[in-house]
């Protein structure tokens, strides 16, 4: 059971996240290397989590001897208010992540793990997904981080439409300076350690036109929204919207120490309704009425490589997909006053 457990967690790591949990939600955790600093920061993802962990006083990290640091919620990610959210599987996306953090400094060379108080937990789905997830433990090796990580290049993405949803991929290079990498059990044949190969993790951090911040995991400078019947952790559009929808951030990056980036990134796309058209004859006080009416199922017609919107281009990211209901272009470059058109 312990080895199903470990193989469905690196089947969600290293493919699209959706597979698994239409058996049930699963508890991600981040970060998966073995290895932590003695400041680490960890990030969990369960439908509801942040308003369930308000609820569950006891919440701790315990070495092998039986030493206890008391871990805090990092606030100021997602709502802030959702006393009216009584479901823990809402799949509201601003309570699917919660940033935790020690209070004190960690023991080096001491292996922790963190506690739950599964008893203020009700749903029996949630505290057998919890149970598994305590677990697992870390070994505290490194001293420190106190170096940020940074951008190494622009952003670029691509959008991606299936039968039950959708995503967003967004990538760029990045340095990190204290190199944590994805790990497997030791237990691992050499052949299925070889098919997951590691991944270079860090944490993203978003803030919106809002002034919302969300926090996200990252695997090798790639992370994504997504939208669908299994797993959603982003708001997108997943039927007719009118014309279009726009969505812009402010990114930084942040390592498990919980150190930021001193430069920011500009994430800025649009979701353009692909339009499936037909012409519908219509009859009305005896006048007979020929009318567009756009398609739900969507269409393989895909739009423009381009658009130029007030200034600023923005390149489609999307693939030539016939169950695609969206275009999505991403911002490239804002023109300067002479290369505006005439």
């Amino acid at each position: 059971m312990n080895v199903l457990f470990h193989l469905i967690s690196v089947l969600l790591l290293t493919s699209t996240v959706a597979v698994a949990c239409c058996l049930g939600p699963e508890l991600n955790y981040y970060p998966k290397t073995e290895k932590i600093a003695q400041n680490p920061v960890f990030l969990l993802e369960y439908p509801g989590i942040k308003p369930l962990l308000k609820r569950c006083n006891d919440l701790y990290l315990i070495d092998q001897k039986g030493n206890i640091t008391n871990l805090v919620v990092v606030e100021g990610y997602g709502k802030q208010n959702f006393e009216n959210n009584k479901s823990y599987h809402d799949h509201d996306y601003q309570n699917r992540f919660v940033l935790l953090k020690p209070e004190k400094r960690l023991k080096r060379n001491t292996e922790v793990s963190i506690f739950i108080a599964t008893s203020c937990i009700e749903d029996l789905n949630t505290k057998k997904r919890m149970n598994d997830f305590l677990q697992k433990t870390w070994i505290v090796k490194y001293k420190v981080d106190k170096i940020a990580p940074y951008f190494k290049s622009e952003v670029n993405g691509q959008y991606s439409s299936y039968g039950s949803g959708q995503n967003i991929q967004f990538n760029f290079k990045v340095d990190d300076n204290n190199t944590y990498w994805t790990t497997l059990p030791l237990y691992y044949p050499d052949k299925l350690k070889q098919k997951f190969v590691p991944q270079k993790e860090l944490l993203i951090e978003l803030t919106d036109l809002k002034g919302i911040k969300h926090i996200f995991p990252m695997l090798d400078g790639s992370f994504r929204f997504f939208n669908g019947m299994c797993y959603s952790n982003f708001a997108l559009p997943n039927s007719f919207i009118n014309n279009s929808m726009d969505f812009a951030f402010t990114a930084k990056l942040m390592d498990y120490s919980g150190n930021k980036s001193v430069e920011s990134k500009s994430i800025r796309f649009r979701i353009v309704q692909r339009s499936a058209e037909k012409r519908v004859v219509r009859h009305a006080d005896g006048v007979k009425h020929t009318i567009r009416e756009l398609s739900l199922g969507g269409s393989s017609l895909r739009g423009p490589e381009e658009l130029t919107i007030k200034n600023t281009i923005w390149k489609n990211v999307s693939r030539r997909e016939i169950t695609a209901l969206f275009d999505v272009y991403m911002e490239t470059i804002a023109l300067d006053d002479s290369q505006k058109d005439d």
